[in-house]
């Protein structure tokens, strides 16, 4: 399942990722199965831009990461911050994410019980 979809689309302006200082050069986008991907050293697509299949490659098909967002640089690119640009059609759900949401309103819900129950 995913959250948000959208078959055109949602833009991802400017992310903010760090290449690791060692191989694996790999790094997961914060949003899946994207698409587009531009890349640049410098934040508002600024500095250089960056070639893909010559600095970094994309696994669009999903071989590192069933959510298909995992980005390789080249080695030369190691310890950098670079800004990157891309299209998402949605993220995928899992149940750790349902989890997260579900132990929050529980939270919520307990809070509001202790607070109204001299109330009522």
């Amino acid at each position: 399942m995913k959250l948000n979809y959208n078959p055109d689309g949602w833009q991802i302006s400017d992310e903010r990722i760090r290449v690791p200082l060692s191989s694996p050069y790999d790094v997961a986008t914060e949003h899946d199965n994207i698409s587009d991907v531009e890349i640049y050293t410098q934040k508002n697509k600024g500095g250089t831009r960056l070639i893909e299949n010559t600095d970094y490659t994309v696994d669009y098909n999903g071989e590192k990461s069933f959510r298909k967002n995992v980005i390789s640089f080249s080695q030369s690119f190691a310890g950098q911050t670079l800004h990157v640009w891309y299209k998402t059609t949605g993220d995928i759900v899992e149940a750790d994410d349902i989890n997260i949401i579900e132990d929050r309103l529980s939270g919520g819900l307990l809070y509001l019980y202790h607070e109204c129950k001299g109330v009522l």
